[in-house]
């Protein structure tokens, strides 16, 4: 005879209004999709999905901006900080890291909170960054800031992939993704839209 906890574990968890759990509704979808129904995988329309897309990649550009930007004025900002160019080369640095690390942190979030409040706190990160950056006048400002820019800018490539593979099935989410890369080919690539 099984105990209560054996027979607890051996049937399927129900919310508690009788709807199925995330990991039934995970286990349809996947059955809907490796059976091949007609019911549709989201509610958006291609056209909807297409417009997402875009939104995400114009969100996405500021991902790779922000970095370039700033190369031609490092001596200038030396100069007017009154510090050293190797003070603000440090401040690419920590740029760069923040720019590894941040990512992790708002994806995690914006799994548990959903896409749109996060990537909208990603680019009230990065808006007020680069306000307080123009404002600014010391170096301890310049560093501070940058990180927080940084947090908000790389974040926004990673928000844009969990938005299309949120609305997209697996077959078709490459034509998704393309609207993305194209963007970002033809922001930063000039050459590449002749």
């Amino acid at each position: 005879m099984l105990s209560s906890s054996e027979v607890q574990r051996s049937q399927p968890t129900q919310a508690r209004d009788g709807s199925p759990t995330q990991d039934e509704v995970i286990e349809i979808m996947h059955v809907r999709e490796e059976v091949g129904t007609d019911e549709p995988y989201s509610s958006f329309s291609p056209l909807q999905k297409s417009h997402l897309a875009y939104a995400a990649s114009i969100s996405a550009t500021f991902s790779g901006l922000s970095s370039f930007i700033y190369y031609p004025a490092i001596t200038a900002l030396a100069q007017s900080l009154h510090t050293s160019t190797q003070a603000i080369n440090f401040t690419i640095t920590a740029y760069l890291v923040t720019s590894g690390i941040a990512p992790s942190f708002l994806g995690d979030l914006a799994d548990r909170m959903g896409r749109r409040p996060v990537t909208i706190l990603a680019l009230a990160f990065y808006l007020g960054a680069n306000l307080g950056l123009a404002l600014q006048n010391s170096y301890t400002a310049l560093l501070v800031l940058r990180c927080l820019q940084s947090a908000g800018a790389s974040s926004t490539i990673a928000l844009a992939y969990g938005i299309i593979a949120d609305v997209s099935t697996p077959a078709e989410r490459g034509s998704y993704v393309a609207i993305l890369m194209v963007r970002h080919l033809t922001t930063f690539c000039p050459s590449y839209r002749a």
